[in-house]
């Protein structure tokens, strides 16, 4: 009888072990689980931020890209001009 004493209270001690034990592996799964959700975050904000960066960086070159228009077709007006002058002198209306 005191051998199945000793048997039970060995057992109960191993199940507590493993409970403990399975509580831990949890705790860690749950803290992994955390830090991947966190740098997930992190990665989120950091694409947001570089996505707004792109955005105004966008913006600054579609108003470059406008001043760039807008000088290329005065240039184009002035050659029209200066080339119907030359034509005009050269007597080629």
């Amino acid at each position: 009888m005191a051998e199945s004493t000793k048997l039970d209270m060995a057992l109960a001690r191993f199940e507590d072990a493993v409970d403990r034990l399975e509580g831990i592996l949890r705790s860690q799964r749950q803290v992994r689980e955390a830090d991947a959700l966190g740098e997930q975050q992190d990665g989120s904000a950091q694409m947001s931020e570089e996505l707004a960066a792109l955005r105004a960086e966008n913006e600054e070159l579609r108003l470059r890209n406008e001043l760039l228009e807008e000088a290329n077709g005065q240039a184009l007006s002035k050659v029209d001009h200066a080339v119907s002058r030359i034509r005009s002198v050269l007597g080629e209306d």
